[in-house]
């Protein structure tokens, strides 16, 4: 009895259905063309993706320069603007060393209308940069100067 041949010969090309043709480096029909449209969503979505890096760049620098201008840390957390603002000094130079309580604060100066610093103490409360207590304080110290 004979064993048949492990060697099987197959036609040079057994799945010619399945052929796929790569086109040449640098030949037509090569790069983003070639890609269709996946190429072309691939270079939107990353110019977006630039976009929204140079707007966010944009906007902190203008933001910075703003608070700069006026005289605020930009490096400074909300909650230090706002403590500093509550640890004024009677002569409006801010914290320095006074030892004065967080709830002592300067008068306002005199060219702000009642209504505008009550509107300014309610906003600070609205925003979460003083509690009902220190909002409360801070109306009937304002309102006992009339």
């Amino acid at each position: 009895m004979t064993l048949p041949s492990p060697l099987v010969i197959l036609p040079a090309d057994p799945f010619p259905h399945l052929a796929v043709e790569f086109p040449e480096p640098g030949g037509e029909g090569f790069g983003l063309a070639a890609a269709g449209g996946f190429g072309a969503v691939f270079a939107v979505v990353g110019g977006l993706v630039c976009l929204g890096v140079v707007t966010v760049v944009v906007l902190v620098v203008v933001n910075a320069a703003r608070l700069r201008r006026k005289g605020i840390d930009p490096l400074a957390s909300e909650a230090e603007i706002v403590a500093d603002a509550l640890r004024a000094t009677p002569s409006g130079t801010g914290p320095s060393g006074t030892g004065q309580g967080a709830g002592a604060t300067a008068p306002s100066p005199p060219s702000r209308s009642i209504a505008d610093r009550l509107a300014q103490v309610d906003r600070l409360h609205a925003e979460g940069g003083i509690t009902d207590a220190e909002r409360e304080a801070q109306r009937t110290r304002i309102l006992d100067e009339v």
